[in-house]
């Protein structure tokens, strides 16, 4: 036998070649086609003048209005989807929500950082982790407004290292009411 290829065998073997060239170049044509346009789902959408607002919308958002251009557009739709839940709230929620969209209108970009990188952190949570955290402000927003603010100050005091952090366990059994926990 000898290791000569044949010209039949020569076109045999070069058929697969040339079929997965093909193949290659019919995959790389459209994604390099792809690659000279950005793509429409990166794109981000234009910013929502506020006189494009529904009037219903307007006054779900209104503590939001003096601020509404400086928002980017992905922050507007998210307004605009609490703007629809707070149309069919029944009145006390519409109420808080005004009053928290107030309070996020009064917050310096700093702040609203910080809070938003709290509020994800937040939903990073467990489910379970995340109730407890709810029950425990519950507690603590039921409390006497002097004991919320003995409380405060306490926990001002520590070091902001050594402050619990809310991925760690929960608090001891009476941490949340200022009342000294029971040693074993």
């Amino acid at each position: 036998m000898t290791n000569r290829v044949t010209t039949r065998q020569a076109r045999l073997l070069s058929r697969p070649c040339v079929a997965l060239f093909v193949c290659v170049l019919a995959y790389a044509v459209p994604s390099f086609a792809q690659n000279s346009t950005p793509p429409a789902a990166t794109a981000q959408p234009p910013h929502i003048a506020w006189s494009q607002l529904s009037p219903q919308e307007q006054q779900a958002l209104a503590p939001l209005r003096e601020q509404w251009a400086q928002w980017p557009p992905s922050q507007q739709q998210r307004f605009r989807q609490v703007a629809a839940r707070w149309q069919s709230a029944p009145p006390p929620q519409r109420q808080a929500i005004q009053e928290r969209l107030g309070r996020l209108a009064s917050m310096t970009p700093e702040q609203r950082a910080a809070f938003s990188a709290r509020s994800d952190e937040f939903r990073a949570l467990p489910p379970d982790r995340q109730q407890e955290l709810r029950r425990a402000a519950q507690r603590f927003q039921s409390l006497p407004p002097a004991q919320r603010q003995a409380l405060r100050q306490r926990y001002e005091r520590v070091p902001p290292a050594q402050r619990p952090h809310p991925r760690s366990t929960p608090p001891r059994s009476g941490a949340a009411t200022g009342k000294p926990a029971r040693s074993k």
